[in-house]
């Protein structure tokens, strides 16, 4: 987790103030997708984990919510496949 924070905030991913989401909720905090996506290091990390996290699952079909995540899912993709295909992490 605290490396996730250092990535994050090494980007300036991690904003700090007061944000109303659409749903009304506020919020101290709030972590800019985009800004976190910039560097391929960390969609890497990050698909890793996402992958290893739902390996054991029958996952079919990898989605996106929106155009700033479809690099995540791409890459999330990827590395379901390489676990599938016997290429993965031990």
């Amino acid at each position: 987790m605290n490396d996730y924070v250092e990535r994050l905030t090494r980007v300036g991913a991690i904003l700090h103030g007061h944000f109303v989401f659409v749903s009304g909720r506020h919020a101290p905090n709030y972590v800019n997708k985009q800004a976190a996506l910039v560097m391929a290091s960390n969609v890497d990390v990050f698909a890793e984990d996402i992958a290893r996290h739902f390996a054991g699952h029958n996952i079919e079909a990898v989605v996106a919510p929106e155009l700033g995540a479809i690099s995540l899912a791409a890459h999330v993709q990827a590395k379901l496949h390489d676990i599938y295909r016997g290429r993965g992490w031990d």
